[in-house]
């Protein structure tokens, strides 16, 4: 579940995101910064959840109802979660996502969330897109912005959102990363001091 692996990992993130949605607090633009391999996507999963579950009130997600469970398998309609990590997100991307949320929320809870990935990987344009999206958000509507890299995103979009920084994992999570990805055990090993 991913509750526990963020309380393990990242426990100040983990007791952020639990104070913000037991105090009904949740800012309308988030930024999770940290470097690659941390739990960025996940968090957002589980504030996306959060928001949604049908479980949830003063509470983090459930996790196991079956409005967590379309969440994670991306077959929420209320949620739009844009990816950069392999490709360009264009200024029509984000017009396109402002377009799809200036309608009424198709889901019953009222509530729309979208998440950006690897947003630095935006166009400036695309990035001054965001930001007037972020100023004026509209009812109902929550941000998750993910970045490797805070400083290829523009200080303007930084200073609308709540910014929730990741730890670095440990070396044996960025040794497992690099097997994962096809790296002999000695070349996983030098890797991931190199990264950590």
């Amino acid at each position: 579940m991913i509750k526990e692996l963020l309380e393990k990992e990242q426990p100040v993130v983990y007791h952020a995101l639990e104070n913000a949605v037991r105090e009904q607090r949740i800012s309308s633009a988030w930024l999770f910064t940290g470097p690659y391999g941390t739990p960025k996507f996940e968090a957002a999963q589980l504030l996306a959840e959060s928001i949604f579950c049908e479980n949830g009130g003063n509470k983090l997600a459930c996790e196991t109802c079956n409005t967590c469970r379309r969440v994670r398998e991306g077959l929420y309609s209320d949620l739009i979660v844009l990816d950069g990590r392999d490709n360009t997100i264009s200024k029509d991307m984000v017009d396109s996502l402002q377009e799809r949320f200036s309608k009424t929320a198709l889901e019953k809870n009222g509530q729309r969330v979208y998440i950006i990935r690897n947003c630095e990987n935006a166009t400036v344009a695309a990035q001054n897109s965001m930001l007037k999206f972020l100023e004026e958000p509209g009812k109902g509507i929550t941000a998750i912005l993910l970045t490797d890299n805070v400083n290829r995103i523009l200080p303007t979009i930084i200073s609308r959102c709540t910014v929730l920084p990741f730890l670095p994992s440990g070396v044996d999570k960025y040794r497992e990363l690099a097997v994962n990805k096809g790296f002999s055990e000695d070349e996983a090993v030098l890797a991931a001091h190199l990264a950590r």
